[in-house]
């Protein structure tokens, strides 16, 4: 008997136990009625068992076992309403793999960057559930046949892989390593460089939006702290000055989105290089047969990349650290700073992957340069 097919379900998490009337609380039950009424049925139909993220890890975490599942499961679900940076990294993570990834979100709350791939928009309206539910049967049930198209991501990131050689035999004290080589000889090694390298001028325009983006915003803030001085030092209202707050916080609401999108689309960009530079690294560090400095301006080159990137994220880690006070201030300040607060454990994630290829370029430079 075959096996059931494994569906996965990635969207807005938001908390059950987040006050009536809170974003947060609002964004959980806006999931939930999605997965109730739209994906649920249609899994049901399609004999999937659908299972969400937050069944597995509550909101801001992306735990082993999401990742897993992403990797792995026949279907993924990607409910994309709101841009949540959480899902827009799961999404780009998941479009390493050639297996039937479906995308829906209601209409007119979807990232630019991903309306012009396939989604199933919705109204969120009874017609308009009852739609997006039966449109994704149909999704389904296609993928159920592999009658679905690749984005052009996955496309490209399968070629890399089917291009990949069988490792040689090993002897028995290369057994024992839990090295495992691969040869590059066949596999376009320096178009692969030249891939990454072509990447390098990206990530650094996006750290610098997000540079710019949280400048802005400090700007807003200084000015609004500024305005809440003076009205101290004049004793007007508490209602007065609850005013000029809820005014911040509208003029802090699009920057809190731009750098929410920054950051995601910095994500996905270190996502997608990273396997590649991880196994350049690798073979340069275990090949012996190197030209002199053949690939020094590359290693340092990535050694500047991870640097300007480690400043932008201490850049947003400082500023996401001044705005989080400003929670407890208002109602009307904490969305925006939610939003932030996203914004910086994305960038952080993203982070750490850099981190990585430092370490390991250092050591590279190290051992294989004299003088490094």
């Amino acid at each position: 008997m075959d096996e059931p097919r494994t569906c996965f379900v990635i969207g807005p998490i938001g908390s059950k136990f987040a006050p009536i009337g809170s974003s947060a609380r609002a964004t959980y039950e806006d999931a939930l009625e999605v997965f109730e009424k739209v994906i649920q049925p249609a899994c049901a139909t399609e004999g999937l068992e659908p299972i969400r993220a937050d069944q597995i890890a509550s909101a801001g975490e992306i735990s082993a076992q999401i990742f897993r599942h992403l990797r792995d499961d026949d279907v993924v679900i990607a409910d994309l309403s709101g841009a949540n940076a959480n899902v827009m990294y799961e999404l780009g993570l998941r479009h390493t793999r050639s297996l039937l990834t479906v995308q829906i979100g209601e209409y007119g709350q979807l990232p630019f960057d991903i309306a012009a791939i396939r989604t199933i928009q919705f109204s969120r309206s009874e017609r308009g559930l009852i739609d997006a539910r039966n449109d994704l049967i149909a999704a389904l049930s296609a993928g159920a046949v592999d009658d679905f198209e690749e984005v052009t991501a996955t496309r490209l990131w399968s070629e890399l892989i089917d291009v990949r050689v069988a490792p040689r035999e090993t002897t028995a004290d290369e057994a024992s390593s839990d090295l495992e080589e691969e040869s590059f000889e066949d596999v376009g090694f320096l178009e692969r460089i030249v891939d990454i390298e072509g990447r390098f001028p990206i990530l650094n325009d996006i750290t610098e939006e997000i540079s710019a983006t949280i400048v802005s915003m400090g700007a807003l803030a200084e000015s609004a702290t500024a305005d809440l001085t003076n009205a101290n030092s004049l004793n007007m209202p508490t209602s007065a000055r609850l005013g000029m707050v809820a005014q911040f916080g509208r003029k802090l609401e699009p920057g809190a989105k731009a750098l929410l999108e920054q950051t995601a689309r910095f994500s996905v960009e270190m996502t997608a290089i990273d396997a590649n530079v991880n196994g350049i690294l690798t073979f340069i560090q275990h090949t012996e047969s190197l030209e002199a400095d053949s690939y020094r301006p590359f290693l340092e080159s990535l050694q500047g990349t991870a640097k300007a990137a480690r400043e932008a994220t201490e850049g947003i880690t400082q500023f996401g650290g001044s705005v989080d006070v400003l929670k407890g201030m208002s109602m009307t300040l904490r969305r925006p700073v939610d939003t932030i607060s996203s914004a910086v454990r994305t960038m952080v994630q993203a982070m750490a992957l850099a981190d990585t290829w430092e370490t390991r370029t250092a050591q590279i430079l190290k051992s294989k340069y004299s003088g490094a």
